[in-house]
């Protein structure tokens, strides 16, 4: 999601191969097909070395032919072992598209309804609610990460021997909603969670047989799975190997694919449901997962979704429908893009965490290359019909305050004829443009201004959607929700005793690949905060604005993705500790 380019921006502004292995027989050097893949093997080789990505493959589809599969880099490094079109990587969030389909099968069939409540098919679910009178989660609303589950359970989410999804499920019961169903687009692994569960009650199996049988299998896609196999790529933190982990949330990330296998589920979406001759999902499915289901949730502007697909954010004039997603494991990265009306689609897979930028860049200049050698005619632009519009704010008060971020807290001033905001805690200036929207800058050590180039296209502005005052991103004219302002607290006596550090109890792999260690409760400006050290970015600090609601329970501030969690105070053995999501923190230090 284009949302996620523009924190990863907001981030790097604050911080400063071997031959290829082709499945397509060479083509003349007058073949357009050839220019393109000359002119994209260089492009992923400079971003590669850029990015320091240690192995990548990538295949083209053209309705039921595979135009071009191949691999650049290191499946292993260290073992000197190439990375080709058949190398099996950690495919991870790719897992979504297979998991809404085997769901699909199922509404097919007549066991299901998309709009059923999931405690009618799945009564074992349940989890506590602040909002009592919206009505029951839906089965359309966990597939569209509509539903208002926490974006994440991560105590036990990457280990060696993940519980089962019916003891995960089961434990849900003791955690809160984070928003109500259909208010606001959030990713979450527990909400596909919750249907991996309902699939293995429906096949009577586990989730990954079932899968197999149900997909896998009849789709040829012989060497994927939703366990690691032993062939699977090493893969990279940071530019360091490390071991593979199984991931608990197997129906949200815990699929493990080549670019190959994957060309055969896009040949499967082209052929409308049927690969090889047989029939495995209706046209009507498949047309609905492309379809935008959430038109009527005012939260999410111009972010639009369909079942497993994101449906904005990236756009080619001569297509009129652009539909992909995204894999942002920890380790890994990848995308599915494809064009539905021109049966075109681009696969990417590679090995290592910071290979973001490789994946957007070669896909969408893959497509953008291809499109123009066959010389399609361009569409009239769609009139975009989000909510908001770029009307900046009159006066700096509607400016000026604090605000929940996925980058924590920004705190915003004016300064003589522009803004300046804190944030992760360093500065970005915000200038007034000529339209009234703020254009920000990242000056590095107060001095150099640093060009990013998503950046630059980014434009901000404040304005009320829905009774809260959003921080809205535009970017290439599409409005994204940043963040939302936050009001003063107060603190009762109970949390002011609360303030100081506090160390995580249990290890486990995630935290220990993050280094998180310690976090800090603070107030300040009348805000109550959860400080911690940002992964990777040499020591920057993120400040997580919270809200009590009882003496016993904080709330994360902000509406979206890692928001409205809560953090609870646990008694063990006559001592508080701070619970989140499944970890617990002992305080071991004063304010």
């Amino acid at each position: 999601m284009p949302l996620f380019r523009l924190v990863s921006a907001c981030l790097l502004i604050l911080v400063l191969l071997p031959g290829p292995f082709p499945i397509a027989g060479a083509a003349e050097p007058s073949d357009p097909l050839a220019l393109t893949r000359a002119a994209i093997s260089e492009l992923v080789r400079s971003e590669m070395d850029a990015s320091d990505t240690v192995g990548l493959s990538l295949a083209l589809v053209d309705d039921q032919k595979v135009l071009w599969a191949e691999g650049f880099g290191y499946a292993d490094r260290e073992r000197r072992l190439a990375a080709k079109p058949d190398t099996l990587y950690a495919a991870g969030d790719l897992a979504q598209l297979l998991t809404a389909m085997a769901v699909l099968q199922f509404v097919e069939q007549g066991a299901i309804r998309l709009d059923q409540p999931i405690r009618q098919v799945l009564p074992e679910f349940s989890i506590r609610s602040r909002y009592p009178s919206t009505g029951a989660i839906t089965v359309r609303q966990l597939l569209t990460h509509h539903a208002g589950l926490p974006a994440m359970h991560f105590r036990g989410m990457w280990t060696p021997k993940p519980e089962p999804l019916a003891a995960f499920v089961a434990r849900l019961r003791e955690e809160y909603a984070a928003s109500p169903p259909d208010q606001v687009y959030s990713p979450s692994f527990p909400g596909y969670d919750v249907l991996g569960r309902m699939i293995e009650v429906l096949c009577h199996k586990d989730f990954a047989t079932c899968l197999k049988d149900r997909l896998l299998t009849p789709l040829g896609m012989t060497g994927s799975g939703f366990s690691p196999p032993p062939a699977l790529a090493m893969h990279y933190w940071q530019d360091k190997p490390i071991l593979s982990q199984t991931v608990r949330d197997v129906p949200a990330a815990g699929l493990s694919s080549s670019v190959t296998d994957l060309a055969r589920l896009v040949q499967m979406i082209f052929g409308q449901g049927k690969l090889d001759g047989r029939s495995l999902l209706s046209p009507r499915s498949l047309q609905e997962m492309l379809r935008v289901q959430n038109e009527k949730v005012v939260l999410d502007l111009d972010n639009h979704v369909g079942i497993a697909w994101y449906l904005s954010g990236i756009n080619f004039p001569q297509a009129r429908t652009v539909a992909w997603l995204n894999n942002r494991s920890p380790f890994s990265r990848g995308r599915i893009l494809l064009l539905p009306e021109q049966k075109l689609g681009v696969i990417i897979l590679t090995n290592s965490s910071g290979s973001t930028s490789v994946v957007d860049k070669v896909s969408e200049r893959l497509m953008e290359l291809v499109l123009e050698h066959r010389q399609l005619p361009k569409l009239e632009p769609t009139v975009r019909t989000g909510v908001v519009a770029e009307q900046p704010p009159s006066v700096r008060a509607k400016i000026e305050g604090h605000y929940a971020s996925l980058i924590g807290r920004i705190s915003v001033r004016a300064v003589n004829h522009r803004y300046r905001a804190q944030a992760l805690g360093t500065t970005i200036e915000l200038f007034p443009q000529p339209n009234g929207l703020l254009a920000p800058e990242y000056h590095f050590l107060g001095l150099v201004p640093i060009p990013i180039s998503t950046l630059k296209e980014v434009r901000l502005t404040t304005t009320p959607v829905s009774g809260r005052d959003l921080v809205v991103a535009y970017y290439r004219h599409t409005a994204y929700r940043f963040g939302e302002r936050i009001a003063p607290v107060r603190l009762s006596p109970a949390w002011l005793k609360r303030l100081g550090e506090y160390r995580v109890l249990d290890r486990d792999p995630l935290l220990d690949l993050v280094k998180l260690g310690s976090v800090r409760l603070a107030y300040s400006d009348g805000l109550l905060t959860l400080r911690y050290k940002v992964p990777g970015w040499l020591g920057l600090l993120a400040d997580v604005p919270l809200r009590p609601v009882s003496d016993t329970e904080l709330v994360v501030e902000g509406s979206g993705w890692l928001m409205g969690d809560t953090i609870r105070i646990v008694q063990r053995d006559g001592r508080e500790l701070l619970r989140y999501s499944g970890h617990e923190f002992r305080r071991v230090g004063q304010p």
